[in-house]
């Protein structure tokens, strides 16, 4: 009778180790899976959404939160309605990803339920130039199903930029309504730093279209806000954009002509 029970208890044990063992493997292939993915999805975009969106469960909820090299924090937050919207109308791009997966060492399971913490040193390019790295921490909670199949619930995300090549500038403009010249200081990304780069704008008001220059470089700024490149000859060359307003010119300027390889988007600094 001690012996059978022994056994029963044994065969149980074993079993349960081995249901939890085939668990810890089911769970790290998702890891895996889902790291992957996620490479996919910068330059793949809305193409990889359905993909990346069948790890997450119904109730599943995002948090992500980046501190890049200046130490600005900005944070956010989502459910699955929401952002199954955002990888929805993500566009392909020439942007990929070089995401290198840390150890899986710190996963526990508590029957239907475990979560995992693990690292990831991540790299972004353009066009194979780089333009961003850094460091991510992941926390998640996974919840097994009735099929006995693995989603995640909860994945919060904090990202620490190491090198940042290109990102967001921010611009503060001085300006007077009355004054035709115009001075701009922008902070824009310089790898593990950022520099503070002063620019001047003259904008002549009494031509129409209203000639603006930088430097040596000439736009004409219609009166309907299309920007265009001014030829050499003085007349009107390709549209690179549209502003209604002298900040709106400036901004557009900084970004697509000025700084293109630095930043994606230029904000004006709160006072």
């Amino acid at each position: 009778m001690k012996t059978s029970m022994f056994l029963s208890v044994l065969t149980l044990v074993l079993s349960l180790n081995v249901q939890a063992q085939s668990d810890l493997e089911a769970i790290k292939t998702l890891i895996k899976n889902f790291n992957s993915d996620a490479v996919k999805l910068v330059s793949e975009g809305s193409e990889r959404a359905d993909k990346i969106m069948a790890y997450a469960s119904a109730d599943f909820h995002y948090q992500i939160t980046t501190i890049n090299i200046l130490n600005q924090v900005t944070s956010k937050s989502m459910n699955k309605k929401e952002i199954s919207f955002v990888l929805h109308e993500m566009r392909q791009s020439n942007v990929t990803s070089k995401r290198i997966l840390g150890n899986l060492d710190d996963i526990h399971i508590r029957g239907k339920l475990a979560f995992a913490a693990y690292e990831i040193d991540y790299e972004l390019f353009e066009s194979e130039r780089l333009i961003n790295k850094g460091h991510q921490y992941v926390y998640m909670i996974l919840q097994k199903n009735s099929e006995s199949t693995w989603h995640i619930s909860s994945l919060s995300v904090t990202n620490l930029d190491d090198e940042t090549y290109k990102s967001m500038c921010i611009c503060e403009i001085y300006e007077n309504k009355g004054l035709s010249n115009i001075i701009t200081e922008t902070i824009v990304p310089d790898g593990s730093d950022a520099t503070v780069i002063e620019d001047k704008f003259s904008i002549d008001e009494n031509v129409e279209p209203r000639n603006v220059r930088h430097g040596y470089k000439d736009y004409l700024w219609a009166a309907n806000g299309a920007i265009y490149r001014r030829n050499l000859d003085g007349t009107q060359g390709d549209q690179i954009g549209k502003a209604g307003s002298r900040q709106e010119l400036l901004l557009s300027l900084l970004k697509n002509e000025v700084y293109p390889d630095r930043c994606n988007s230029v904000i004006r600094k709160l006072k």
